[in-house]
């Protein structure tokens, strides 16, 4: 075997094998060949002439290739974001937290690097204003980027959502029973049937940014950009909401609408007694925006808010969009 054959071989296999491990030696021109098949077609068993040429040719080629790879390898220790195990090459922990950080802000959230202690109990993600795990952020992200349809969060063990800011429908049983929700972000989608119900933890439901902010409701250009539960779908009259067993809302900012197909609108929250007034008022303002169809908005309240809305009535512009604020005692539909 000539010299310049020899180095061909070298020159090959280096350039393309990635560790040791792919290497193994034989006691004959297989040898070769079991180089991930790198061997030149020209180089063939009758150009070693002995044994010796043989042997003498595996030595001087492992030598070589042992001491080529193992500076490539040495390499890879100073490169932080890589770790060889066992002849595989991945990215370590630290990386992956990091290209994870980096999407989670691109979906708008919030990462606090001074309380990150590299656990992932660590509460040093935020979405919606809300503070979650590293393993909360993760689960989140999972079903906001790569899950949709009706079965999206869908009892799921989230404390708060990404906020989408289309869909092509009404989206039915959007954060449905999901046990531990506390904030939920419509930012501009519309929502159809069963949205929230069972929900018992929910306290806030808004329409806003993913950094927790609420878009501007005085300002009227605006009405068109809140997330809204949509009538269109449902049929009868009054066409209604009910936001089941949320126990523990404070904070309901939900625009109505009904897509020109006219009737009252209804949105019960019998079971939330803990409803501010705030709240009443920014559903009555938004409702008489951007619907003026001449039917009304029902809001019907548990007894405590109904008790509390009688202390200090507020009705908003009834000639635009007649409301009716009643408890379930004295609803009509109820």
């Amino acid at each position: 075997m000539t010299e310049t054959d020899k180095q061909a071989i070298i020159n090959s296999i280096v350039s393309s094998a990635t560790d040791l491990a792919s290497v193994e030696a034989t006691t004959d021109v297989d040898f070769f060949v079991a180089l991930k098949g790198n061997l030149p077609k020209r180089v063939s068993k009758s150009t070693l002439s002995t044994t010796a040429d043989l042997n003498t040719a595996k030595a001087e080629f492992t030598s070589k290739l042992e001491t080529a790879l193992t500076a490539k390898q040495g390499n890879l220790t100073t490169d932080t974001n890589l770790k060889l195990e066992n002849n595989k090459l991945s990215l370590t922990q630290a990386t992956k937290r990091a290209a994870f950080i980096t999407m989670w802000k691109e979906a708008g959230g919030d990462y606090d690097e001074g309380k990150d202690n590299g656990q992932d109990d660590c509460p040093c993600f935020k979405m919606n204003g809300v503070a979650i795990s590293a393993a909360q952020a993760v689960k989140t992200y999972r079903l906001g980027a790569c899950r949709g349809g009706d079965e999206a969060y869908g009892a799921e063990s989230i404390y708060t959502n990404i906020p989408r800011t289309s869909l092509a429908v009404a989206q039915d049983n959007f954060l449905r029973y999901c046990g531990v929700l506390q904030v939920a972000n419509i930012a501009q989608i519309k929502l159809g049937k069963n949205s929230f119900g069972g929900s018992k933890e929910l306290t806030t439901i808004f329409s806003g940014t993913p950094k927790g902010e609420s878009f501007n409701e005085n300002d009227e250009k605006n009405k068109n950009n809140f997330g809204s539960l949509d009538h269109t779908a449902q049929t009868g009259n009054p066409k209604s909401f009910f936001l089941e067993k949320c126990g523990n809302l404070k904070v309901v900012k939900i625009k109505l609408t009904n897509s020109g197909t006219g009737g009252d609108l209804t949105l019960d929250l019998r079971d939330s007694p803990y409803v501010e007034e705030e709240s009443l008022h920014w559903i009555i303002k938004m409702a008489q925006l951007t619907n003026s169809n001449g039917a009304t908005t029902h809001i019907i309240v548990h007894d405590n808010v109904y008790e509390n809305y009688l202390a200090n009535p507020y009705q908003g512009d009834t000639a635009n969009h007649p409301i009716n604020i009643c408890k379930p005692s004295i609803h009509p539909a109820s």
